[in-house]
């Protein structure tokens, strides 16, 4: 066993039937050094068994308060913030570019990040649609043709229901390209 304090953390080799070896298990089998005094283990394995276990379950349990956190959040079910965030990366890589060697070294990050975007955009829509933010092209046109419906019934005049038929096509077209 080791008397000088320096080397408290050095371990050190022990016969192995030592009744002060660590405890610690490995491939080889058991490990083959003397463990600190007051602990079952040598400082190598003292560490991993007691310091980095308190850390890392101090660490799970802030991620798991971020996370309920996270999932109470009114905003959790859309991507609103992280499609911005992703939106402002963007615009700093691309700003970081000074000229036209730039943009093609930095080809594969922008390209990534636009797919990125994409995709959060696509899922974005996809949970408004689900929750009732955004209304699908179908429920638009279905909308539209209910009002045309409340306007031919006080309005008999067909070509002025034609001309606010045509508008709302119009209306829907624009909206349509505009995606």
């Amino acid at each position: 066993m080791p008397k000088d304090q320096d080397e408290k953390h050095i371990p050190h080799p022990c016969d192995e039937n030592d009744p002060n070896r660590c405890q610690a298990t490995t491939k080889n089998g058991q490990c083959k050094f003397f463990a600190v005094p007051g602990s079952k283990f040598c400082p190598m394995h003292a560490r991993v068994n007691t310091a980095d276990k308190n850390l890392y379950n101090i660490h799970i349990t802030e991620v798991a308060a971020r996370i309920k956190a996270f999932r109470n959040h009114p905003d959790s079910k859309k991507l609103t913030t992280e499609l911005g965030l992703l939106r402002l990366l963007l615009e700093e890589a691309i700003n970081k570019c000074t000229c036209s060697y730039d943009l093609v070294t930095n080809n594969a990050q922008l390209l990534s990040l636009i797919e990125k975007i994409r995709i959060v955009q696509q899922a974005n829509i996809n949970i408004e649609q689900k929750i009732g933010d955004l209304l699908s092209i179908e429920q638009v046109t279905e909308i539209a043709q209910q009002l045309y419906n409340v306007v031919a019934k006080y309005i008999h005049d067909l070509d002025m229901l034609e001309g606010i038929a045509s508008d709302f096509e119009q209306i829907l077209e624009q909206q349509g390209s505009e995606e």
